[in-house]
This record gives structure tokens, C-alpha cells and sequence, in this order.
């Protein structure tokens, strides 16, 4: 089995103590990492990122409640930090691209779509 990143569970199972909830300690120490990575390579002068497979980082989330929460923190920062960064998330199912889901800033007609791929950047609509 390849290895995963932990971003934590959104239910995690008491049975399998290795399932930690997304406010354990680890998962919060991989949402640092992800951040430092991503302030690295800002500094290096890229202008963003694309993110495969977004919903998938919270496991056992039923509605992404807890990723797309993820996401909309990371936005956030970026708003603050690097308020030109881009995010490009990339989806098999474009109604997942939601924007209360995700931090998207396209109109309604482009996430209802079948575009598997919704902008997210720092300028305002």
C-alpha cells in the first residue's frame, strides 16, 4: 500500500486507533507541511498550484465537509500571504467543485458544467 499523507478522518473509527480526527495533532502537522511547501515554491516565484484529487484528503467525509473546511483555511491564507496565488482544482465530478464546497471564484454556469477543473484565485470577483 502506497503511502498517504494524513490529513486526519472526518469520523474516525474508535476500533482503528490510527484513524485520527482532522484536530489531532497529525493531521494538523500535515496542513503546516502543506502550507510550508507551498510558501516555499510562492518565493521560488510560481504562480500556483493545481490540486488533483481536492476532495479526496479528509477520509470517511461524507459531503467534504471537513475537506473542503481544509481548503477554505488554505485559501484563506493565501489570500492573506500570497493574496495572487492560484489554485486550480481538479475533480472527476464538477459538482464537487461547489463553491461553498471549495473556494472557487467562477460563476454558476461554468461549476454546474462538466468542467472537471474550477480556478481559485487571490482577486475578488
Amino acid at each position: 500500500m502506497p503511502a498517504r499523507l494524513n490529513y486526519g478522518f472526518a469520523k474516525p473509527d474508535p476500533k482503528y486507533p490510527w484513524q485520527q480526527a482532522v484536530s489531532a495533532p497529525g493531521p494538523r502537522a500535515t496542513v503546516k507541511a502543506l502550507r510550508n511547501v507551498m510558501a516555499f515554491w510562492l518565493e521560488q516565484g510560481i504562480d500556483g498550484f493545481r490540486v488533483d484529487m481536492a476532495a479526496s484528503l479528509v477520509k470517511n467525509d461524507p459531503g467534504a465537509r471537513y475537506t473542503s473546511q481544509l481548503w477554505r483555511r488554505v485559501r484563506a491564507w493565501l489570500d492573506k500571504q500570497y493574496p495572487e496565488a492560484v489554485l486550480i482544482f481538479r475533480m472527476g465530478r464538477a459538482a464537487q467543485s461547489h463553491p461553498r464546497r471549495f473556494p472557487c471564484r467562477l460563476p454558476a454556469p461554468l461549476w454546474k458544467s462538466r468542467l472537471h477543473v474550477a480556478l481559485a484565485v487571490g482577486a475578488r470577483a
